[in-house]
């Protein structure tokens, strides 16, 4: 654009000069946007709201959302400096640890915390948070099912054994995997917290009981590659007893 005494010359309508003029050019520096791709770990907090007996009246379920960044850095100006934003987790979110942005989806290479001065054209930014704590046990806490319990049977036939984990890991359903003595490893089934069946935990379901004493191990493994171990022994005797021995 031109300016002449401070107001920009209309090209389009005055294009008649009679008398000497100077005018001056003014440079606007460009403006490009800026996509950011992020998905933050959080929780889903579950109210129980139905009747009858639970065991716990909320739970919480881990997610993810997309990162919404400011609108403040969506778009930058050639010329000028930007800084890539930090996110921050809720206080309630711990294990987890920023890795940086990335110019791909396969987060290699260079990790990028600025746009610089030289830059142009629009940008896309990857980022990740990594796992960095294990799955956990929960005080070594084993849960049981039974199949008898409500149907007047004289004992408690455990028909399904499981490892409680605590609730900030993103567990992969099908690196669930359980031992049973030093037999093979076995696929397990992962089942989501309850109102009933743990509250906050993830339980590694395992169908296979075997009377007798028999140690129960199970693992699995979260989206950042972190192996979480679990182990008990029970002893589990279907034989009745006798009445005076």
């Amino acid at each position: 654009a031109a300016y002449t005494d401070g107001n920009e010359f209309d090209f389009d309508n005055q294009t008649q000069i009679r008398t000497d003029m100077t005018l001056y050019a003014k440079w606007t520096a460009n403006k490009y946007q800026v996509e950011y791709h992020l998905k933050m770990p959080g929780y889903i907090v579950h109210t129980y709201s139905g009747t009858g007996t639970v065991k716990y009246e909320t739970y919480k379920e881990y997610t993810e959302t997309d990162y919404e960044a400011p609108d403040t850095i969506t778009t930058y100006t050639y010329g000028q400096i930007m800084e890539l934003p930090i996110p921050e987790l809720s206080s309630d979110v711990s294990g987890f640890t920023f890795d940086g942005w990335y110019d791909n989806e396969s987060f290699t290479g260079r990790k990028y915390t600025a746009i610089g001065a030289e830059a142009t054209g629009d940008k896309i930014y990857y980022a990740r948070w990594l796992d960095t704590q294990a799955p956990v046990s929960v005080n070594g806490t084993y849960w049981y099912s039974d199949s008898n319990y409500h149907n007047n049977s004289w004992y408690r036939a455990i028909t399904h054994l499981g490892y409680k984990f605590n609730e900030n890991v993103a567990i992969i359903p099908d690196s669930v995997e359980y031992q049973i003595d030093d037999g093979e490893w076995k696929k397990g089934t992962l089942v989501k917290p309850s109102h009933n069946w743990g509250g906050t935990y993830w339980l590694i379901q395992t169908n296979e009981v075997k009377e007798g004493i028999h140690t129960y191990r199970h693992r699995v493994t979260d989206t950042s590659g972190n192996i979480g171990t679990g182990k008990t022994t029970w002893r589990i005797d279907k034989t009745k007893p006798t009445l005076g021995s």
